[in-house]
């Protein structure tokens, strides 16, 4: 089988290896000085954040251009969040988020990471946070997790800049739920 990129996905492809050089580091050293706030803006402007919100139910960009923007970054060794806010966008489309989550999000407003289970096997649960683990976390105001039951479970938006020390703690903030499909 004999697949070829379009015209549209070369051009997307050639973007972000130039945003991905621009952002990207050469050397360890590079890491002290590099600027992460610049090269997150650079991901929304250009519209990488972007590629998996939804345009009448379906997402704008497919799971190949998503390939092409993130092997264009790692490539570069891009210090950006970019996976964990594509993935963090596809959840909460999914999940039927408010669409100014989203939005803040795709726009750069506000970095969302994923909170997993210690075991990387999945979403972590709201009532257990004090083992999950987050990548892509650098600046994150948001972390996503799971809570109720195995056969309804719920996507929760959890507040990374509150944080919770005691079950006490987490009955004081407010957590928003959505209703996972």
């Amino acid at each position: 089988m004999l697949a070829l990129l379009t015209e549209e996905q070369e051009m997307l492809r050639d973007m972000a290896v130039q945003l991905a050089a621009s952002t990207g580091v050469t050397n360890p050293q590079d890491l002290e000085t590099v600027d992460r706030a610049k090269g997150w803006q650079s991901l929304a402007e250009s519209g990488l954040l972007s590629l998996r919100v939804r345009d009448g139910g379906a997402p704008t960009a497919s799971g190949v251009e998503v390939m092409l923007a993130t092997e264009a970054l790692a490539g570069a060794l891009a210090p950006q969040p970019f996976v964990g806010a594509t993935l963090a966008i596809e959840l909460l489309s999914l999940a039927g988020a408010p669409q100014d989550w989203i939005d803040d999000i795709a726009n750069g407003e506000s970095r969302t990471t994923l909170l997993l289970r210690r075991d990387l096997s999945g979403l972590a649960k709201v009532d257990d946070l004090t083992n999950a683990v987050a990548w892509d976390a650098e600046e994150a105001a948001y972390g996503l997790a799971l809570s109720g039951n195995a056969a309804a479970p719920q996507v929760v938006r959890v507040s990374l800049g509150t944080g919770f020390s005691s079950y006490a703690e987490k009955k004081k903030i407010a957590i928003k739920y959505i209703k996972w499909k």
